[in-house]
């Protein structure tokens, strides 16, 4: 298992590319990041593979939600996107390919 993290920046969409040797990407927690602007009406994250529609993971309101449990799991290319406009940190781990690398 390996860590794995990122800092999501609004209307900058990010793609994570499946890596078969690091196996799927788990994504654990997601926390709202520091804004410059006073007031932050809400943060969405959302999530596209292929050419299926979004998906939103989780939504923030600054100084009510800021962080988000998450449990899910990719094995495939993923766009990541920050709507609203505050950055958002997702923090998960590479789950491995099942195969044991030491041996």
């Amino acid at each position: 298992m390996a860590f794995w993290g990122i800092e999501l920046q609004p209307g900058k969409p990010y793609t994570q590319f499946f890596d078969k040797a690091l196996g799927k990407l788990h994504i654990f927690k997601a926390n709202l990041g520091v804004t410059t602007t006073e007031h932050v009406s809400r943060t969405v994250v959302q999530c596209k593979i292929g050419s299926n529609n979004p998906i939103i993971l989780c939504s923030f309101r600054q100084f009510t939600k800021e962080s988000c449990s998450i449990d899910i799991d990719f094995v495939e290319d993923v766009v990541f996107e920050v709507i609203g406009t505050a950055s958002v940190h997702l923090a998960g781990s590479y789950l491995g390919n099942g195969h044991n690398t030491e041996e």
